[in-house]
């Protein structure tokens, strides 16, 4: 059996959070952290600081589902920020953005997926599907590196 993934969704649209909730329904394998509703808190959540100091209630995440447009600081502001820290999560992008720049930043950035939004329960569930297999293999990985 697979353990489960946990998730910290970085989402400021009530419609898409709900929407993302009843996917995850589907998915009993991941449980969501959050969400946190803009880069600012995206970060202190991952720096364990301020409100989100508690690990233990606060745990931190195998992937963050980043969008990339937010207030305040954005997605993108939030990837770069993640660049050269030692500890990082894996990051999937789920955003209503559809332009290939976008998508390249996102990647050049460290992004492992990039899903465009959709109402579709199939795209949503897809891209959990992606983001828990990710999660897998990379323990996998793991596992076998520290064997």
């Amino acid at each position: 059996m697979s353990r489960t993934c946990k998730v910290l969704l970085v989402e400021d649209l009530d419609d898409d959070v709900v929407l993302f909730q009843r996917a995850l329904k589907r998915h009993p394998a991941i449980k969501l952290l959050g969400p946190a509703r803009d880069g600012d808190s995206a970060i202190a959540y991952l720096q364990g600081s301020g409100p989100y100091a508690n690990r233990k209630d606060y745990p931190w995440p195998d992937v963050v589902v980043l969008d990339l447009k937010l207030p305040g600081r954005g997605g993108f502001d939030v990837l770069q920020w993640m660049q050269g820290r030692d500890q990082r999560p894996h990051v999937a992008v789920f955003t209503s953005s559809n332009l290939p720049e976008d998508r390249k930043r996102a990647e050049d950035l460290g992004a492992i997926l990039f899903q465009q939004k959709s109402l579709q329960t199939e795209e949503i569930d897809r891209f959990l599907h992606w983001v828990q297999k990710f999660t897998e293999l990379n323990d996998r990985q793991q596992e076998s590196v520290s064997s």
